[in-house]
């Protein structure tokens, strides 16, 4: 299956660009940090270096990049936008912490998100045939599939990001997707922490019910650290400048409709009862995948968290934060629970920091 689409809406943390260097064209997506933009991408879609490398989105906008981190042996590069962007840039990058545990199945479905310098959309269909620590092999669906040029764009699993296109096999028309968690790991080395490498966070305990959660604090750190506040490092660390703990207040969980899923379900029976054709079939196809990889109910958590920061100058500093979550789809209760506590968490910590706590 594949779509064709001009201007549509798409997931968050995904906005796909066109890159070029030189005679060297291939695809990429923006993240965004504080209010710089950076394009996640594949290494060989670069030309020779010292030609200007050109960014542009789906509305044709057109940036210079320049390149600040490459990994040969995973062909992957990392550009950053020269200057105020004016290519559409998403949310900050969020580490896939689902993905650690996830398994998945031959029947599986994933989806490339292709843009042209023109802003036309592609997106294909696969499923999943197998993969390794880094990788993951996915096979089409049908005689409709990404070619080589590509290369770097955004790879979905539902609503999920999971890696970037690497490569295509064109013997097989297979194509190898290096993984999401792979990618945060090399953005670690890059943007985790720039800036502010002279706060030291140790995070310590994360209690429910004066209970110690040591999942909870794992997820925390791992949430901290992609949150780019400073160095995270263990609750016993002698270099910490700054100490970290919290507790979990209320922690409850509610189900709601999925706005999405009953739109595509109210549309399928409006206007895919007959057989179509053209651009009908095309949504009728779209509207039913939509049925088949997300959830008729979500789960809306709201969470209250108690944060204290303590710094060696400043003394303590303590703050009650309070917010609501929709878990994301295809994610076991145990692990959406541990993903919302760590995100409140991070955003308490974040708002702390920003008034002035640990500087």
């Amino acid at each position: 299956m594949w779509m064709v689409l001009a201007l549509a809406p798409l997931t968050a943390m995904a906005e796909p660009v066109h890159v070029a260097q030189g005679d060297s064209i291939g695809k990429g997506f923006t993240i965004r940090r504080g209010n710089d933009c950076y394009v996640l991408t594949a290494l060989h879609v670069l030309g020779e270096p010292g030609e200007p490398i050109k960014v542009s989105d789906r509305s044709a906008a057109q940036a210079p990049a320049k390149s600040i981190f490459s990994d040969k042996a995973a062909d992957f590069a990392l550009l950053q936008i020269e200057g105020k962007s004016v290519v559409a840039c998403a949310d900050e990058w969020v580490a896939p912490v689902w993905l650690a545990n996830k398994r998945f199945k031959p029947s599986d479905e994933f989806f490339v998100y292709s843009s042209d310098k023109t802003g036309r959309e592609t997106i294909y269909t696969y499923k999943y045939a197998g993969g390794t620590a880094q990788d993951l092999t996915l096979a089409p669906v049908d005689k409709s599939r990404a070619v080589q040029s590509d290369s770097g764009s955004p790879v979905f699993y539902g609503d999920n990001f999971v890696g970037v296109l690497q490569s295509v096999d064109t013997s097989t028309d297979r194509i190898t997707v290096f993984r999401a968690d792979m990618v945060d790991v090399r953005l670690a080395q890059v943007l985790r922490g720039a800036g502010v490498a002279e706060r030291v966070i140790a995070v310590g305990q994360v209690t429910h019910a004066t209970r110690p959660v040591e999942e909870w604090a794992i997820y925390t750190r791992e949430s901290l650290a992609n949150a780019g506040v400073g160095s995270i490092v263990t609750g016993n660390a002698a270099n910490a400048n700054c100490k970290m703990s919290a507790k979990v207040i209320g922690l409850n969980a509610t189900r709601q409709q999925n706005p999405k899923y009953l739109q595509a379900q109210q549309y399928v029976a409006t206007n895919c009862t007959k057989d179509r054709g053209g651009f009908a079939k095309i949504m009728c196809e779209s509207n039913k995948n939509i049925l088949k990889t997300s959830q008729p109910y979500l789960a809306v958590w709201q969470v209250e968290v108690d944060v204290e920061l303590e710094s060696q100058d400043e003394g303590g500093f303590t703050k009650l934060g309070r917010f609501d979550y929709n878990a994301e789809p295809n994610v076991q209760p145990n692990v959406a629970q541990r993903q919302v506590v760590a995100q409140a968490i991070t955003t308490t910590v974040k708002e702390m920091i920003a008034g002035g706590a640990c500087n």
